[in-house]
């Protein structure tokens, strides 16, 4: 588990404003836009070239659009999308400019974005339940027309995972709501109150005010033996791990 490092300054806000003005427009006509102006304007003559310009939209967004009300059909592609706190989501669209639509859409922040070719659907299995369920990429984009198909997030499945870096060593172990008796052996030399299972843990550090580690929340302790305690989300963030991660889908 090595700590990242610190991310690049961000760039002006007056570079994004127009993206975000672009964006903005063209959300305000994929949910106004209606399948009676659509025929209006195609019994006037129009071609969807002309749309495209009179409308300043890409391509990909009407044709996108013309799916999801059953006016055509197009082939898709499936993209794994990598964020930057390590979940992974599997998206069904036309092509990289709608799917970052889509993305946009629900705010998510994209770290990578991998098309998955389609001799590989039917063997790419991803987990139902974390468990023993799984299905295939072929079977849930049947079910999609265009759009999410799974979120999976991360969970580091060792109860402590030991890596080094440079200047000292992380140890990390998650909480999984029924290892409290791990928990409180990690934590030495500072304390922790064991519960019952599934009970948040009680943390117990000289000089701070108790914490409450809830199931799911990872616990990291340094070469200082100093102990934080981070969710999910939060731990991703920070970190990199460098054994293999799991994942599980989101809620």
């Amino acid at each position: 588990m090595v700590k990242k490092t610190e991310k690049k300054q961000l760039k002006g806000s007056h570079q994004a404003e127009p993206d975000a003005v672009k964006f903005e427009r063209m959300e305000d006509w994929f949910q106004g836009f209606t399948v009676d102006q659509y025929v209006h304007l195609k019994d006037s003559g129009m071609k969807d070239s002309d749309l495209v310009d009179l409308l300043d939209i890409p391509v990909a967004i009407l044709r996108h659009w013309k799916m999801l009300h059953g006016l055509a059909s197009y082939p898709a592609s499936i993209f794994e999308v990598t964020t930057k706190e390590q979940g992974k989501y599997y998206y069904k669209a036309l092509k990289q400019r709608d799917l970052r639509h889509l993305l946009r859409q629900v705010g998510i922040q994209a770290r990578s974005i991998t098309e998955i070719p389609g001799d590989e659907w039917e063997s790419f299995y991803v987990s139902l339940d974390g468990a023993d369920s799984y299905t295939t990429l072929g079977l849930l984009e049947q079910e999609v027309v265009l759009g999410l198909l799974a979120h999976l997030e991360p969970v580091l499945e060792t109860q402590a995972a030991e890596v080094c870096v440079p200047v000292g060593t992380y140890k990390v172990i998650r909480y999984g709501g029924n290892n409290g008796g791990q928990i409180v052996n990690f934590v030495q030399p500072h304390r922790a109150q064991k519960v019952k299972k599934g009970k948040p843990v009680q943390l117990l550090v000289k000089g701070r005010v108790q914490t409450a580690i809830k199931p799911g929340m990872y616990v990291v302790k340094n070469s200082l033996k100093e102990v934080m305690c981070y969710t999910s989300k939060e731990f991703f963030m920070l970190f990199d791990l460098l054994q293999d991660t799991k994942y599980r889908p989101n809620g």
